[in-house]
């Protein structure tokens, strides 16, 4: 079945205008951001005013900061977070929450997995088969990785040395001043 607007409906126009209206507003609602890029590659991820950023600075290089975004100064390199301003060179490294679906996957075929061998195990320990080692590690194995993928591959971390850069992206129009030429 196709979907087709007739000319004479002004009520699907209005329908379709609203739609078309609401989509995108994801990205009209800041015209400031603060971008991560990989260098020639259009790979890139944006942190809005409001959003939560991890970082490392080059001061204090051992030490993690979460902050809030509160403002950025295109003009002057600047990002105003609620506890300090950080110009934008002092910005070490920055880490991200990794959102990947393997990631996610993973930890739900361990879980399940893990939980499958549990039922298993009490399902011949009742039917008199006794205790068996072998049933019980791979209880033990699918956790073990679920805890190791959880801890090492949560967050991915962007040094900003030779392979990604950090810049400030500014889209919003400014007027120009008229020049009268004599």
């Amino acid at each position: 079945m196709i979907l087709t607007i007739s000319s004479k409906s002004t009520f699907s126009k209005l329908i379709l205008v609203l739609v078309l209206f609401f989509i995108g507003t994801e990205y009209c609602n800041s015209q400031l951001w603060l971008q991560v890029e990989k260098i020639n590659s259009s790979k890139r991820f944006r942190y809005k005013i409001g959003d939560e950023i991890t970082y490392k600075t080059k001061e204090f290089p051992d030490t993690w900061y979460t902050d809030r975004i509160e403002s950025l100064n295109f003009e002057h390199g600047y990002i105003g977070l609620s506890t300090l301003d950080l110009k934008i060179d002092n910005i070490l490294a920055v880490k991200k929450k990794n959102n990947r679906w393997l990631y996610h996957f993973i930890n739900g075929i361990m879980l399940s997995s893990s939980i499958s061998s549990a039922y298993n195990l009490a399902y011949f320990m009742i039917q008199g088969n006794g205790f068996d080692p072998w049933n019980a590690a791979f209880i033990v194995i699918p956790i073990v990785i679920w805890y190791l993928n959880k801890t090492i591959f949560q967050y991915r971390t962007f040094y900003f040395e030779d392979k990604y850069r950090l810049r400030i992206i500014d889209l919003n129009f400014y007027s120009v001043p008229k020049t009268i030429k004599p």
